[in-house]
């Protein structure tokens, strides 16, 4: 894609079993003003597990390359936006949360409940959220097709303040845009922890994060106001600590980063990898203490200081609390004591230092309008 046309600021996001939605009467995307959009760019994944045959070019992109549909298939894909002409008093902003989109999102075959863990941190929001602070009026959650349980948890001064949108009873097939009954206040400083429950007991090998529905997604959306340049918050585990899940690796033996002569890729390490309990529970735990790589960005993906670094997982974040409520069974997550160690650091006291680094491995390009398609023959 050229660079001209890469933009961040999500506008609508649309999945299967999504349906209408209504800003509230005070609240209107802007168009047309300094600043808004000149352009919008629809991403639209389509679902073809079946691998029809049959293909034919439907038309063609000023890119000069073709979209090809099914014969069999009538594709309708697009959103519709209703415009009016009365400015609303409050204009609004989409903020995306969440894992970063590539394969360092991983979670272990056979495994009944595995949960990932992704921060907006404190140090972002302390430097992108307005100081008036912006107030979230909707959300969208979205998985792929192992996702059982999202939840938005939201802390501030390092104590939890509550949640920005919870669903226990996840379902690919029904993905809606949520409104508030209260609006929810996000202040400078204030960490969102997005946690993405898990159930990969019809998977016999790993599964990695990726665009594709076989692989797995952790994500969500914040409709907000007053406009701000806040767009993107993510964060991602570095493969150097995925690693340690494995007690008989070598990390000598394995590149993390750019190729290495007669290294082994992480990638490999965890996909040729023979999951057993304790791996499994050790990657768990890598979820809940681990360094993570922060990623902060502007709806222009201007970065803010910080981005793309490693910061210490926030311990304060701690497992959920048992609810009140009888009718809710409440799941959540273990932290362990300390990281798994590899047998080379075992008879070792000194840790190394964290580094800055650089991990764009298969980074997912953000777009302004985004959308997820379900194609069938029914």
């Amino acid at each position: 894609m050229p660079k001209e046309l890469m933009c961040r600021h999500s506008i609508a996001i649309w999945a299967i079993g999504g349906e209408d939605f209504y800003f509230p009467d005070n609240v209107g995307f802007p168009i047309g003003s300094p600043g808004d959009p000149t352009y919008i760019i629809i991403e639209t994944h389509f679902d073809n597990p079946q691998k029809r045959s049959g293909m034919h070019t439907l038309l063609e992109h000023c890119s000069r390359s073709s979209i090809h549909l099914y014969a069999d298939i009538k594709d309708n894909s697009g959103l519709v936006f209703t415009y009016i002409d009365t400015l609303r008093p409050m204009e609004a902003g989409v903020l995306e949360i969440g894992q970063s989109v590539s394969p360092v999102h991983v979670i272990p075959p056979k495994t009944k409940q595995f949960v990932t863990i992704s921060v907006c941190l404190g140090n972002c929001t302390s430097q992108a959220v307005p100081v008036q602070g912006i107030s979230a009026f909707a959300y969208m959650l979205h998985t792929h097709r192992l996702g059982q349980k999202i939840r938005i948890r939201q802390f501030r001064n390092e104590k939890e303040i509550g949640n920005l949108g919870r669903d226990d009873k996840y379902d690919f097939n029904y993905q809606l845009t949520k409104t508030f009954p209260n609006e929810k206040k996000i202040e400078r400083g204030d960490t969102l922890v997005l946690e993405c429950f898990y159930d990969s007991t019809d998977r016999n090998t790993v599964t990695f994060g990726g665009l594709s529905t076989k692989e797995e997604m952790c994500l969500a959306w914040l409709y907000y106001y007053p406009k701000s340049e806040f767009s993107y918050c993510a964060s991602e585990i570095h493969p150097k600590n995925l690693i340690r899940a494995f007690k008989n690796v070598d990390p000598k033996t394995v590149y993390t980063g750019a190729p290495e002569d007669n290294k082994t890729s992480w990638y490999d390490v965890i996909s040729n990898a023979k999951w057993d309990d304790e791996s499994v529970k050790a990657m768990q735990g890598i979820q809940t203490l681990a360094d993570l790589v922060g990623t902060c960005e502007t709806r222009t993906r201007v970065e803010y200081p910080g981005h793309n670094m490693e910061h210490k997982f926030p311990l304060f974040v701690q497992p959920m609390a048992a609810s009140s409520d009888p009718c809710i069974k409440e799941t959540s997550w273990v932290r362990p004591a300390a990281l798994p160690t590899f047998v080379s650091e075992q008879s070792t006291t000194a840790k190394p230092k964290s580094a800055g680094v650089s991990l764009v491995p298969f980074r997912f390009v953000g777009v302004c309008v985004w959308a997820v398609l379900m194609l069938s023959s029914t």
